[in-house]
């Protein structure tokens, strides 16, 4: 593993370093917008939860959790500024959150639930049970326009699905349908 990403992922784990965050003296169009959603690790607790979510390895685990630190290491090194919008789930979108947190700066890092679209209401019962996948949709019209106006590129990652419903594979079939560049 590259020493970087090991001591990035030490870093939180351990969460006893103080972030530093980056200061960009005049803005450019060398910016970066990164949209991820993800799902659970891990399964509900017992009898917690909609439905059974299949369970992800410790090696699964880390593995996504290095592939995602070099990516945003790499796009940090090579854009002036890199956003990154998650859904604010537990799971990857938790995991994804702290190392974009660590590496671009919290004020870089913007999560959404889905009750950040409906502001004084519960999503889950405006919308129903596809309120995460509305989220989805949500995440990647607001990285569209602030793509627009900050003149910047804008990426989708997906991560591993285990899950036929996954937010990650939804939020990819999504930024596909946008025409929005998705990596794997």
């Amino acid at each position: 593993m590259n020493s970087n990403i090991k001591q990035l992922l030490n870093e939180i784990d351990n969460d006893n370093q103080i972030v530093e965050e980056a200061m960009m003296d005049q803005p450019t169009n060398n910016i970066l917008i990164i949209v991820g959603t993800g799902h659970r690790i891990n399964r509900y607790p017992e009898g917690q939860g909609s439905k059974a979510v299949p369970q992800f390895d410790d090696a699964e685990v880390q593995a996504m959790r290095e592939a995602f630190a070099k990516r945003i290491i790499d796009a940090n090194e090579e854009y002036d500024e890199v956003i990154y919008f998650n859904g604010h789930a537990h799971g990857f979108d938790t995991a994804s959150r702290q190392i974009a947190e660590k590496v671009l700066g919290e004020d870089n890092v913007k999560s959404r639930h889905p009750n950040y679209y409906t502001p004084g209401r519960n999503a889950w019962e405006v919308i129903g049970k596809k309120a995460g996948f509305w989220r989805n949709h949500r995440m990647l019209e607001e990285a569209q326009k602030l793509a627009a106006k900050k003149g910047a590129q804008i990426e989708c990652l997906a991560w591993i699905a285990k899950d036929e419903f996954s937010g990650s594979k939804h939020c990819a079939q999504a930024a596909i349908k946008k025409n929005i560049k998705t990596v794997c």
